[in-house]
């Protein structure tokens, strides 16, 4: 079984899409911002404009270094020990 491998792929999968989730979050919520109107003397209300932190970003590079370091320093089990090799 190549645990390392499949999971370091998974991770590196996994954090290019919440990379692109938060990079079309970020991209997608500007042009959604209705015009500023007048404000009232009675009451100032804020539109429902949704702010999304930067956690789906964080997420989805931590979760891609992980993956690239998994990935790399995975090693099959079929392969002997470097210290082991024949020469």
């Amino acid at each position: 079984m190549q645990f390392g491998r499949i999971h370091g792929i998974a991770l590196i999968i996994l954090g290019v899409v919440l990379i692109g989730l938060q990079f079309n979050l970020v991209l997608g919520s500007r042009g959604n911002v209705p015009p500023p109107e007048q404000p009232s003397a009675v009451t100032v209300q804020s539109h429902d404009v949704h702010r999304f932190g930067p956690l789906a970003g964080i997420i989805g590079t931590a979760s891609m270094v992980a993956g690239i370091a998994v990935f790399a320093t995975a090693r099959r089990r079929d392969q002997p020990d470097p210290s082991h090799r024949v020469r």
